[in-house]
């Protein structure tokens, strides 16, 4: 039986512009890390590949590979740019 369990994932600057979302629910497998939903969304809304993409988990910044638990609420943080 495959389990999955439910996180939010939270969009700021462009990336919510590109997914027209602020945020929503995102069910996964069991053991999924960030890098692995971002490819699953980056299928979904053509994300940018951005090596400077911090992330956030639960309002901590987090490593690409920590493990999601479920209700875990994940941030994408793009660079701020600015002048």
């Amino acid at each position: 039986m495959h389990q999955t369990i439910e996180i939010t994932v939270h969009y700021f600057a462009k990336l919510r512009d590109l997914t027209n979302k602020e945020k929503e629910s995102v069910e996964i497998a069991i053991e999924s890390t960030p890098k692995d939903i971002y490819k699953q969304l980056n299928e979904i809304y053509g994300l940018p590949d951005n090596p400077n993409l911090k992330i956030a988990i639960n309002d901590s910044f987090a490593s690409w590979e920590s493990e999601l638990q479920d209700k875990d609420k994940l941030v994408f943080i793009p660079p701020v740019t600015g002048g």
